[in-house]
């Protein structure tokens, strides 16, 4: 998987992470009645939903921080324009190089293959050829 996708689902994640931890917070915070004295059952729903949304925060983080890390591990991110130009120029005339290394491979494939039904043609009318068998029996 390439590094832009990966940071793609990173985002993704970091969203749906955020959405939900929105919505779990609202769903379960407890509520808070003015001048009343807190009880140890409302104490221990508080501590309870302190805990949850420490977790929740903590797990938002540890994405934040895996894209930051898939950020930085981006190829040219420290380059200026130009630079960045100029190493996509080398990476094509490489793949241009490579392109026609393979294409010369591919060439010389297919003339071996082609000598190779030559010789398999040349030995089948041979075996199959009524004179070849007399002589070869003598």
């Amino acid at each position: 998987m390439d590094r832009l996708t990966q940071l793609q689902e990173h985002v993704d994640r970091l969203a749906e992470l955020m959405g939900i931890s929105l919505g779990v917070l609202q769903r379960d915070a407890p509520p808070i009645p003015l001048g009343e004295p807190l009880t140890p059952e409302r104490a221990l729903q508080r501590d309870a939903f302190v805990q949850q949304a420490r977790n929740m925060a903590s797990e938002i983080m540890k994405v934040s921080k895996s894209i930051e890390i898939l950020i930085d591990q981006l190829p040219g991110i420290t380059h200026t324009l130009p630079q960045q130009l100029d190493m996509m120029n080398n990476l094509e005339e490489e793949n241009q190089k490579q392109g026609k290394k393979l294409e010369d491979y591919i060439n010389y494939s297919e003339n071996w293959l082609e000598n190779i039904r030559e010789a398999l043609k040349t030995i089948t009318e041979d075996a199959t050829n009524p004179e070849y068998r007399r002589m070869s029996s003598s």
